[in-house]
């Protein structure tokens, strides 16, 4: 079983099949629910090559879609995602099989990057590298929410709470990026995108809680406040009002966006006629929902 979008998506209708991200997708959805079926969505991208009755040869190829569709292209979010997925939710012996025995090389497309690659050495049972990890990452962090709160300065991004969205100012803001001078287009390129904060902070989620803590304050330090999932998982409280009263949101997945204007994926409020539609699709705010539980119960 994977997780794949619903078929009367426009997105669809253009063209797509929901294939492209479907093991992302697979994997929030069984951080989310945890179901077996998911769970066995995810085991089967990870396809075995070589010789699988000599496991010093054997390495696993990670693929977009069970069917082995993407393993050409498979991209660093795809197998973060699953890793962590597996990390939460997963039998610890699976999740250590594939970290040991996925190559640097993901695909013709992507490679590792070097915090990846120590994570996910991590991921399969490391005791050093989640200690050069933090090292990389408190550097790589503090570097980019330094930059990342000069260019919005620069460009006059503000952070708002989903209350405050809607779509003239989703729009407006697109429409004035179309207007920016070459040094605009420079100054906005090199803002450390939001869906590399989403894949650091579900990163910085699993590591030991004497690592967490502090790399978890320096994250939140370029996450809005309205952000409640990445909050969560980075360890810092939110409110039971702003929780019951987010609203599932249409477009790309909220977490890895922002509502200041700087992201360049799309995402909105749904309509009136939308939100019947998703009425029994709202895994953003499910997953917000569950990791609020899951605070209160380590609370008591």
């Amino acid at each position: 079983m994977m997780y794949r979008l619903h078929p009367s998506w426009d997105h669809e209708n253009k063209g797509g099949d929901g294939k492209h991200d479907c093991l992302w997708r697979t994997a929030l959805a069984y951080i989310t629910y945890g179901d077996e079926e998911l769970l066995d969505g995810i085991i089967e991208c990870y396809k075995p090559i070589g010789n699988t009755e000599t496991q010093a040869m054997k390495y696993y190829q990670v693929c977009r879609e069970s069917t082995g569709y993407g393993a050409e292209n498979v991209s660093r979010d795809q197998v973060i995602m699953s890793l962590v997925a597996l990390d939460i939710n997963g039998p610890s012996l699976i999740k250590k099989e594939f970290a040991n025995k996925i190559r640097f090389k993901l695909s013709d497309r992507s490679f590792m990057t070097p915090d990846m690659w120590l994570w996910v050495k991590y991921i399969g049972g490391s005791k050093i590298t989640p200690y050069i990890y933090f090292i990389v990452a408190f550097i790589t962090l503090s570097i980019s929410n330094t930059w990342n709160w000069v260019a919005r300065k620069i460009l006059g991004y503000k952070d708002r709470s989903q209350k405050g969205w809607n779509d003239y100012y989703a729009a407006y803001y697109h429409e004035k990026r179309k207007g920016y001078n070459f040094l605009q287009k420079m100054i906005h390129s090199s803002i450390t995108p939001s869906f590399s904060y989403h894949l650091t902070s579900w990163m910085i989620s699993t590591l030991p809680n004497h690592l967490k803590k502090p790399l978890g304050w320096l994250i939140r330090l370029g996450i809005e406040k309205s952000n409640l999932l990445l909050q969560m998982i980075t360890g810092a409280t939110v409110d039971y009002d702003d929780v019951m009263n987010y609203r599932p949101m249409v477009g790309t997945f909220r977490p890895q966006s922002r509502l200041d204007g700087s992201s360049t994926m799309y995402i909105k409020l749904p309509t009136a006629g939308e939100e019947k539609r998703i009425w029994d699709n709202q895994m953003d705010k499910d997953i917000i929902i569950k990791y609020y539980k899951k605070w209160l119960a380590e609370k008591v």
